[in-house]
């Protein structure tokens, strides 16, 4: 289970509230005692759980101080033992709704120290137990009980997500009048639901780039921007890499601790979001860099370092997804307004070229929208090529300026490396980084960037 999946009422945390947080991100207890319930409380859905004996994850390897989940950001593993499996049991799996246990588990259950409710590991314990008086009686209307809370892409709400005095799990029915109304509306009556997005809040330095559906654009972007070259020297802890990239180093090319890296981490994700003209509400948080990280990086770390290290190496800014083979594409997407996806690649002829001392090589760097789904650049885009290279080596000859766009998503230029008379045997680095600097010429600072290196042997 994805380790960043939050419920509707995450809103309801402080940011600085590491509990809450956490407590408010689906995990593995919730979806054992989402079976438990409905399978106990005699739903109409019951012969779809009645093919379910239990579901069992690892509560031992897990800490307690988030009531079940390994933490924000990690995935958790579980298993679902079934009676038989037959030509239903897919369906019997994904057909039960997961509600959160803490909103609906017996209020007797225990708690663990930090007043979060013990996670759900034995069928039949109080933590597995829905409590009867939310089943029967006026607690029963999860609408007006305010507990009608999921994770899917919209949310019931009394009003703006993020805003104070929202209630997040109810207020989102009414009768022909306008009047609240609870889970039964009548005639002439009408239910408004809200986005689950992270354009809810305007401050970078809040976690709101966190509250949004699994399926979000603003997640895409933080996948996108997790991928780093596969066989780069980055280290494969994000932290270091996010945080350690940009520190200044007179010996390094470019003046940095990783040069690619420092590029990839502060690149903005979102192409549009920026850009004044793209909507009257564009949004101001986003899942990658804005020339700089924010205040509190570490969810958003958490989650790049479980894609680095969890799953197969990715190639950020080349058309191969290979990895995602199998996946969910993109259809399912909760776009959000003026924040339209795009990306484009840079490459090389050869990643490693050999040049005597004193003499030049060439190799050519091309250019290319991205062809894959998530290209949404329909307008002309201004690119620009610079580079860096170690202090024995410089570059000329070729063009700095492209503009690609769908009629012309490609292009390229002879790249020429000088090596200096005397430069002593050994291997040497040149960076070419590709900066978008405006679309449909509305000049825009913090646009994607990418890079290509060129080892060069002496």
């Amino acid at each position: 289970m994805r380790g960043d999946i939050p419920w509707h009422d995450i809103y309801n945390c402080a940011a600085t509230d590491p509990v809450c947080l956490g407590s408010h991100t689906v995990t593995a207890s919730d979806v054992k005692f989402s079976y438990s319930a409905f399978n106990a409380t005699g739903s109409l859905i019951t012969p779809a759980t009645q093919n379910t004996i239990d579901v069992v994850y690892a509560n031992t390897q897990l800490p307690t101080t988030l009531g079940g989940t390994k933490g924000q950001g990690e995935t958790e593993t579980l298993s679902l033992y079934l009676h038989s499996l037959n030509a239903y049991a897919l369906n019997d799996i994904v057909g039960i709704p997961i509600i959160p246990q803490r909103l609906w588990v017996t209020q007797t259950a225990p708690k663990l120290a930090n007043g979060v409710f013990a996670p759900c590991t034995a069928l039949g314990t109080p933590s597995c137990t829905v409590d009867p008086a939310f089943t029967a009686g006026s607690q029963s209307d999860p609408v007006l009980a305010n507990k009608l809370v999921g994770s899917g892409p919209f949310v019931c709400a009394s009003g703006p997500l993020g805003v104070s005095g929202t209630v997040v799990g109810g207020g989102c029915t009414f009768d022909s009048t306008g009047a609240p109304t609870g889970q039964a509306i009548p005639i002439g009556g009408s239910a408004l639901l809200r986005r689950f997005a992270n354009d809810q809040g305007t401050s970078p330095t809040s976690l709101d780039f966190n509250f949004a559906y699994m399926r979000s654009n603003a997640k895409w972007e933080q996948f996108q921007w997790a991928a780093f070259p596969s066989g780069s020297t980055v280290p494969s802890n994000a932290f270091t890499v996010a945080i350690g990239a940009c520190k200044a180093s007179a010996t390094n090319v470019g003046g940095v601790v990783n040069y690619a890296a420092c590029v990839h981490y502060n690149t903005l994700a979102n192409a549009l979001g920026s850009v004044s003209t793209a909507g009257t509400t564009a949004n101001t948080v986003s899942g990658g860099g804005r020339g700089q990280l924010p205040a509190n990086p570490i969810p958003i770390l958490i989650q790049i370092s479980h894609w680095r290290n969890n799953g197969p190496s990715w190639d950020f800014g080349v058309p191969n997804y290979g990895s995602l083979a199998g996946t969910q594409g993109q259809p399912p997407t909760l776009y959000e307004d003026a924040s339209v996806l795009g990306s484009y690649s840079i490459t090389s002829s050869a990643s490693t070229i050999a040049i005597a001392a004193g003499s030049s090589g060439s190799v050519t760097v091309g250019l290319a929208l991205s062809g894959v789904p998530d290209n949404s650049f329909t307008s002309p885009t201004a690119i620009t090529l610079s580079t860096v290279q170690s202090s024995a080596l410089t570059t000329s000859g070729f063009t700095s300026s492209f503009t690609l766009a769908p009629g012309t998503p490609t292009g390229s230029t002879p790249l020429t490396i000088n090596v200096a008379a005397g430069t002593a045997t050994g291997t040497y680095t040149v960076f070419v980084k590709a900066q978008a600097t405006a679309i449909n010429g509305v000049a825009t600072a913090n646009l994607p960037s990418v890079t290509v290196q060129i080892s060069v042997t002496v």
